[in-house]
C-alpha cells in the first residue's frame, strides 16, 4: 500500500550525501506509523478496519500531507519526484 511511496524516499536517502537525518528519513517515518496502524487493522471486520483508519491513519496522513506541501526541494530531484509522487 505505501511501499512505493517508502521505496522512492528510500532511493532519495540512498543518494544523499548527509549522514545526518532528514527529510527522507521524515518521510520514512510518517510511512512507517502508517504501517503500524495497518498492523493493527489485520484481522478487524471492515468496520473496525474503517474506524481505526480514521481515528489513526487519518491524523497521519493529513501531517504527512501538510509537511510534503510545504517542503521546498528540486523537483526533478529524488526527492522532489518522491515527494510528487506521494502527493499525487
Amino acid at each position: 500500500m505505501y511501499g512505493a511511496c517508502a521505496q522512492k524516499f528510500t532511493d532519495g536517502q540512498k543518494a544523499s550525501s548527509s549522514k545526518k537525518a532528514g527529510k527522507p528519513e521524515k518521510a520514512l517515518n510518517f510511512i512507517s506509523k502508517l504501517y503500524r496502524v495497518e498492523k493493527k487493522a489485520e484481522g478487524l471486520n471492515a468496520e473496525s478496519r474503517h474506524t481505526l483508519r480514521q481515528e489513526e491513519a487519518k491524523p497521519i496522513l493529513d501531517e504527512f500531507k501538510q509537511w510534503l506541501e510545504d517542503q521546498h526541494v528540486l523537483l526533478n530531484g529524488l526527492l522532489g519526484k518522491a515527494i510528487a509522487y506521494t502527493i499525487n
